[in-house]
């Protein structure tokens, strides 16, 4: 599909194949030892380049890259030991399509008294210091929230089958962790796309709870901004480490964590992430 796409472009812009080569090399340097043999080649589908090209080039394209990857997406690309999040010990269904999605944010607070349930679900499951730092002050887990969504620009999602959590992903300013934490914290100097907290106990909810927020990531309208991730469950760091993120240990509120992090052009080159995103894209036509 690659190379149909390029051949056309090229064919209904009036570009040799050597025009379009020139063209590339103009655009970026990444594409100086280009020829026109190898671009034959790609036009033909008998080679393609590193994805990370294939995306660059689609992008100078003004080709939507997921429209691309939604023809090939596949999420049993995803490394084998991710069937480990299929570990929720009351829900045994394996075979679920749809999910129930409740997202909350400035729009909706009203909802959250509906939902306090699966809220408290989360705080008592998860460790995480910054909710911890907060509990720390006297504030109730409702105010908590309220506050993160209020003054901090927080979206908390939540993926749920039969009343059961699958997941949630709740998604913050990062302005939150270094009031809580400390000014010290890593990436203070960077924008960051900052994900408070991330779970997820059973691959039905991935695509809509991490797929959906990448996809608002990686649109971002400075594409130097980082994706920061707060992790302290084994089984999600092995999750992100297979997805390219690097990662930092930090300890705060006696609580030992990590701080994940990626980028966009990374992302971009990750055919797993290609098809990850291709699925939330092809799923909500967004």
């Amino acid at each position: 599909m690659f190379g149909e796409i390029i051949r056309s472009f090229r064919k209904q812009s009036g570009l040799s194949q050597l025009d379009f080569v020139n063209a590339l090399q103009k655009s970026s340097s990444n594409f100086d030892n280009l020829d026109v043999v190898t671009l034959s080649r790609w036009e033909r589908g008998a080679t393609k380049p590193h994805l990370n090209r294939q995306n660059e080039i689609l992008d100078m394209l003004g080709v939507d890259i997921f429209d691309v990857w939604s023809a090939v997406n596949d999420v049993n690309n995803l490394p084998d030991y991710t069937n480990r999040i299929n570990n929720h010990g009351y829900f045994n269904e394996r075979g679920v399509d749809e999910v129930e999605l409740i997202v909350l944010n400035a729009t909706n607070l009203d909802r959250l008294g509906e939902v306090l349930n699966l809220v408290d679900a989360i705080f008592e499951y998860e460790e995480n210091a910054v909710l911890k730092a907060m509990e720390s002050q006297g504030l109730t887990r409702e105010s908590i929230v309220m506050k993160i969504i209020n003054q901090y620009g927080g979206e908390l999602t939540i993926a749920v089958k039969h009343g059961q959590i699958l997941g949630h992903l709740f998604s913050v300013s990062y302005s939150l962790a270094t009031d809580f934490l400390g000014e010290d914290m890593l990436f203070h100097d960077k924008n960051v796309h900052f994900i408070l907290s991330f779970n997820c106990s059973h691959i039905a909810s991935l695509v809509e709870t991490l797929s959906r927020e990448v996809y608002r990531y990686i649109h971002s309208l400075d594409p130097n901004t980082e994706l920061v991730l707060y992790v302290n469950n084994p089984v999600i760091f092995n999750l992100f480490f297979s997805l390219s993120f690097e990662y930092r240990s930090v300890t705060r509120q006696d609580v030992v964590f990590k701080l994940m992090n990626i980028d966009i052009k990374t992302l971009k080159s990750q055919r797993v992430w290609m098809n990850l995103l291709s699925q939330y894209k092809d799923k909500h036509d967004v």
